[in-house]
């Protein structure tokens, strides 16, 4: 994110101003403060897959040329965001078995309230907060977000012994 602007041939200033949002705003999305909604904005309007800021590892080479990240306009596929599945994943019947409460205990927030409000208000649901969400409870990324561009990639999570194929086959029967 921090090189993004750069790597467009922008400056910060023109970068921001183009996105609607104040430096500030910019250098809180570099820390992963960024609402995926917003992300999802970026990524159509530059023409960039989430798979370039959904990554698997801590550290990636970034590349320097626009021509490494951006699609070209007559094969881009739109990019979508759903916070509506949030509502199905905590509490009785939620596809993790976890209540609200305690996953809101085990994401440090102190109201299950929380998965509502990002239900409900799209906007709101950082990127920072969401990554965490799927880390903890091995949740795939692609329940809310649809890239055709280029796979949302997948973690190995493994549970019980299990691979993330079985923990997903598992959940989809429940």
């Amino acid at each position: 994110m921090e090189q993004l602007p750069a790597i467009l041939g922008k400056t910060v200033k023109s970068f921001t101003e183009e996105m609607g949002v104040h430096r500030d705003t910019f250098m809180r999305w570099c820390k992963g403060a960024i609402p995926c909604s917003s992300l999802v904005v970026l990524c159509n309007r530059y023409r960039i897959s989430l798979s370039s800021f959904l990554v698997l590892k801590e550290s990636v080479d970034v590349g320097s040329r626009a021509a490494d990240y951006v699609y070209p306009e007559e094969t881009w596929k739109e990019v979508k965001w759903d916070s509506a599945p949030i509502g199905r994943i905590f509490g009785p019947g939620g596809m993790t078995g976890v209540s609200g409460i305690e996953a809101a205990r085990r994401l440090g927030f102190s109201s299950k309230q929380i998965f509502d409000r990002w239900r409900d208000c799209p906007d709101i649901l950082r990127l920072d907060d969401f990554i965490r969400m799927l880390n903890e409870f091995k949740i795939d990324a692609t329940m809310f977000l649809e890239d055709d561009n280029v796979p949302v990639p997948l973690p190995v999570w493994e549970e019980d012994n299990k691979h993330i194929a079985e923990i997903v086959a598992d959940r989809m029967k429940g």
